[in-house]
């Protein structure tokens, strides 16, 4: 299967390397952010111009004048417009309650977005760590295999030296016989 060491520590390399990739384009990837709704703008006025007048009014004399001349200039300027106070209160109330709710409405769809967020970051959260668990196990296999291939080569090396040390014994005996019988004709034909 595989040839060496470097072989698997070469695989096991690319196979780290995509991790890394698989995890930063997870994670750092350049998106678009999700479009945010804009807040619906406040009704400015209704259908009552003499409550818009007023509150016009109320606004510049309220900045002006102190509060006990506010309140005798603001039922003079009713009078000569000729609002009725009731319905001008009335037509308040509708705009203060439409103002309510929509905060309640703009609350309602922060929350919903905020929901949303969370359903993707665990959508997100779970892929990723089931993509981890997934290349920490393909990891795990790979030591494995790269541990029996170093086993088998240091097997392979020990057995060479082995046959080795015993060629070199063989050799040497043999030699030293070769050198003795070399040593006695030697001897005898001088």
């Amino acid at each position: 299967m595989f040839r060496g060491p470097t072989q698997a520590h070469r695989l096991l390399t690319a196979w780290v390397m995509a991790v890394g990739t698989k995890i930063k384009s997870l994670f750092w990837a350049p998106q678009a952010p999700p479009p945010v709704a804009k807040p619906a703008a406040p009704p400015v006025t209704t259908n009552d111009p003499k409550a818009d007048q007023l509150l016009a009014a109320f606004e510049a004399m309220h900045a002006a004048l102190p509060p006990a001349q506010v309140q005798i200039a603001l039922l003079a300027t009713a009078s000569a417009i000729g609002a009725d106070l009731s319905s001008v209160a009335t037509t308040l109330g509708q705009r203060l309650a439409a103002l309510e709710a929509s905060i309640v409405v703009e609350q309602q769809r922060v929350t919903d977005r905020k929901t949303t967020r969370g359903q993707q970051l665990s959508t997100a959260t779970a892929k990723v760590n089931a993509d981890i668990k997934t290349m920490e196990d393909r990891i795990a296999t790979l030591k494995k295999e790269l541990a029996a291939v170093t086993e088998g080569v240091a097997a392979q090396h020990a057995s060479d030296r082995e046959q080795l040390t015993t060629l070199e014994q063989r050799t040497r005996a043999e030699a030293a016989r070769l050198a003795a019988l070399r040593d006695f004709i030697a001897r005898r034909t001088t």
